[in-house]
């Protein structure tokens, strides 16, 4: 809000995945396949993800802003995101819905 943008909306099929990968976080970093899960879905419209292991939610969101890759999608262009964490594993998904 403080830089002019518009607030995300909720919508629940973006938490429910983002609920899913939080559970799948650990396995897909333990053998180098971060976001495969994800894309693997091979879901109709374009979708993002920040994902990180190891840290209490406050920590997780401070290290997103942190980093320019993560801050760059949390600024970005789309209307809906969710965050879930499942212990210390997060995932924010990010999706206008916007057909491939």
């Amino acid at each position: 809000a403080s830089l002019g943008l518009i607030l995300f909306e909720k919508d629940d099929k973006v938490c429910e995945l983002a609920g899913i990968r939080s559970t799948e976080l650990a396995a897909e970093i333990a053998n180098g396949t971060l976001h495969s899960r994800l894309y693997n879905r091979n879901l109709p419209y374009w979708i993002f993800e920040n994902a990180k292991v190891g840290s209490n939610e406050e920590g997780t969101v401070a290290w997103w802003l942190s980093s320019p890759i993560h801050h760059e999608s949390i600024v970005g262009d789309y209307k809906f995101s969710c965050i879930k964490c499942t212990g210390s594993n997060c995932s924010q998904i990010f999706t206008s819905f916007s057909p491939k």
